[in-house]
């Protein structure tokens, strides 16, 4: 399912910009820090863990380096926010996998469209940045 079909859906749309918003911080912080430089391949790398995980499939592989020791913690935050969502909003997991479905579908887009690694990842400070959120 694509993110953009989603978002004409307010209640999907709420789900998006939860777990986009988390994202975009993540890597605003990890630059800000000066690390681990993050790329899209590493955020959709953590959205399929994720998806994943909320599905009942936890990952058993440790992570080994910054890169993976990074896409851990945003999979564990993002299925943080799911559970979270499920608990006080009421959202299904079933509805929360849809919507990191939906977020690598617009990773893939905006990587394509792009056509450099960080391609989703600038897209979405600039989304943020107009949406008024921090960019």
């Amino acid at each position: 399912m694509r993110a953009g079909d989603l978002m004409k859906d307010p209640y999907f749309a709420a789900i998006l910009m939860r777990i986009e918003s988390h994202i975009h911080g993540t890597d605003r912080e990890t630059r800000a820090a000066g690390g681990f430089s993050s790329k899209d391949s590493a955020v959709k790398s953590a959205l399929r863990k994720a998806e994943l995980a909320m599905g009942g499939k936890p990952s058993a592989k440790k992570p080994k380096g910054s890169e993976e020791e990074w896409i851990a913690a945003l999979c564990g935050a993002l299925v943080g926010i799911g559970r979270e969502m499920a608990k006080e909003g009421g959202v299904p997991a079933v509805h929360f996998i849809a919507a990191l479905k939906a977020t690598q579908s617009s990773l893939d887009t905006r990587r394509e469209m792009a056509g450099h690694p960080r391609g989703y990842l600038d897209f979405l400070a600039e989304f943020m940045s107009e949406a008024g959120g921090e960019g």
